[in-house]
């Protein structure tokens, strides 16, 4: 500030005050303030060009003399020049507007992302609207409605900018200045939610593998469930047998490459489906709008070209699956997985590798131990009835549970005494009504254990007859499980094609016209139809 104290005559020679803040010499010429007060300050030995060109002027009269102050405003000025850079350089989009919806300003980032061809200096009568595309317009409206309160963090908006080859979505926050002018700040959310997304990912996936894990996964099913669009929606289990064995007889490394290969050959198998991992060999997918048959076709190049492939490596495992498709809305969630799961693991109970096939060995080294000839017949009738299930064009968990019906059709003669099992000839009245106790025995021991629970309905029924002349319970027609028909038929045929100690083998052809002859009596007509086509097609074909 420089204050010039003259006489008031002094000051009158020089200028006559006007009230607009400009002065005029006596002959009338406009002269700027500084330029008189430049005069003023010289004939006092003061020099304002130190202070540059913004400065205000106060004159006061007092006791004849004239008070002049100059304020010096340079420093206000730099100031602000400051400020205006740094909004000019900031690495937030921002932009200034008044109540009228006139851009004010708009610093470098913004113009960027906008794709502006003009600097700081603005084209006049420019207003926000001009700056945004129309999609970009209707999110700042959004912010900008006069009753709008926007939160101390801010609103996040879709609104997306062009950021080099990415796009960046930006959370929106606005200030109200007390000369009315409305700064609007753009902050770039991008890189926080590319950060969430990544935590997100690694929450819902597994690190290994790079599929689901079982939380996302069993949501995701959740979902599909819920929603006809995705109907028939199947889920298909995979789990790797002998994992544990693989483990400890290799490293816990090769196992991780060997579950980074299923992963990996799932993916290429059924890339249009949901893929997880929802424990240590334990795999799952789930196609959308995918039947059963299906279902199970897509499985098949899968299981097969992918065991075959390990058997190559050398590796003493094998994946078993197990599938279940919801066509309606009346399955649940627990439902299909339950019957998924079941599927699965007697699949892998009558996989050697697997520690489910204990439950089989077991069972059948019982048998065994009580008759030698139980063990190679119900070999032989294993055999027979995947052919026949494979021949009728059965899906695998219906061959499947065949193949353990065969195995395990005679698992109640467990509880027959030795001395009439094995007995050489005839049996009395009263021994026979102890053997026909082995069905209700066999249904029982089936039912304890939940694997065998599907099957042990057929395992009690197998020795009905089509005609109702059988035991238990004199089933008749389709009253009579489908198992139990297939292993009626198979467990006769396979009898007397052997010796026993009562009598001796018939043909194989002496045996299927005893079948054909017992059609509509002892066996479902079907079933006895279709087993002698099978046995003569395989015989010419052999």
């Amino acid at each position: 500030m420089v204050r010039l104290t003259t006489s008031l005559e002094k000051v009158f020679e020089v200028i006559k005050l006007l009230d607009d803040g400009s002065a005029r010499t006596k002959g009338g010429d406009a002269i700027k303030l500084k330029e008189i007060f430049s005069k003023i300050a010289n004939n006092k030995g003061e020099n304002l060009d130190n202070y540059g060109f913004d400065f205000e002027v106060s004159i006061t009269i007092k006791d004849g003399l004239v008070d002049v102050t100059v304020f010096d405003n340079s420093e206000e000025k730099k100031q602000a020049k400051v400020v205006a850079n740094a909004f000019e350089r900031s690495t937030y989009p921002m932009l200034l507007i008044n109540e009228d919806g006139d851009v004010v300003c708009l610093n470098k980032k913004l113009r960027e992302l906008l794709s502006l061809d003009f600097g700081p200096k603005l084209p006049k009568n420019l207003k926000w609207q001009d700056c945004f595309n129309l999609r970009q317009q209707k999110r700042l409206e959004y912010v900008l409605e006069k009753d709008r309160t926007i939160p101390e963090t801010g609103v996040l908006v879709e609104m997306i900018f062009n950021c080099g080859i990415d796009e960046c979505s930006l959370k929106i926050e606005k200030e109200y200045l007390e000369d009315g002018h409305i700064l609007i700040l753009f902050s770039d959310t991008s890189k926080v939610k590319k950060a969430k997304e990544a935590t997100n990912y690694l929450k819902n996936h597994d690190s290994l593998t790079g599929l689901c894990n079982r939380t996302l996964f069993e949501e995701s099913t959740k979902v599909m469930l819920k929603s006809p669009a995705f109907w028939p929606l199947t889920l298909i289990l995979f789990d790797i047998d002998g994992l544990s064995k693989f483990n400890n007889m290799y490293s816990t490394e090769e196992g991780d490459l060997l579950l980074q290969r299923v992963a990996e050959h799932l993916q290429d198998s059924f890339s249009n489906g949901v893929l997880g991992r929802l424990g240590a060999g334990e795999f799952a997918v789930l196609l959308t709008r995918t039947t059963e048959r299906k279902s199970y076709e897509a499985v098949k190049d899968f299981y097969l070209v992918f065991n075959k492939k390990l058997k190559e490596l050398g590796y003493e495992v094998c994946v078993s699956y197990g599938l279940a498709t919801k066509n309606d809305i009346d399955t649940s969630q627990n439902e299909l997985y339950a019957t998924a799961e079941g599927r699965l693991i007697r699949r892998k109970m009558l996989s050697s590798a697997s520690n489910h096939s204990a439950y089989l060995t077991s069972l059948e080294e019982a048998l065994r131990s009580r008759n030698a000839e139980d063990d190679s017949h119900s070999q032989r009738m294993r055999r027979l009835i995947v052919d026949f299930g494979y021949f009728i064009d059965l899906v695998p968990h219906q061959i499947d549970e065949l193949e353990l019906i065969a195995a395990l059709h005679d698992l109640g003669k467990i509880g027959i005494p030795d001395s009439i099992l094995n007995k050489k000839g005839p049996l009395t009245e009263a021994e026979w009504e102890i053997v026909k106790k082995h069905s209700e025995i066999g249904y029982y021991i089936a039912s304890s254990i939940p694997e065998l629970l599907p099957i042990a309905k057929a395992i009690y029924s197998h020795h009905e007859h089509w005609d109702g002349s059988g035991y238990p319970k004199g089933l008749k027609g389709k009253e009579i499980p489908f198992g139990s028909q297939v292993v009626a038929v198979i467990d006769a045929f396979d009898a007397m094609i052997s010796n026993r100690p009562y009598r001796r083998q018939l043909s194989p052809e002496a045996a299927l016209e005893t079948i054909k002859q017992q059609r509509g009596k002892a066996f479902s007509p079907e079933v006895a139809d279709n087993f002698i086509k099978m046995y003569v097609k395989g015989k010419r074909t052999s």
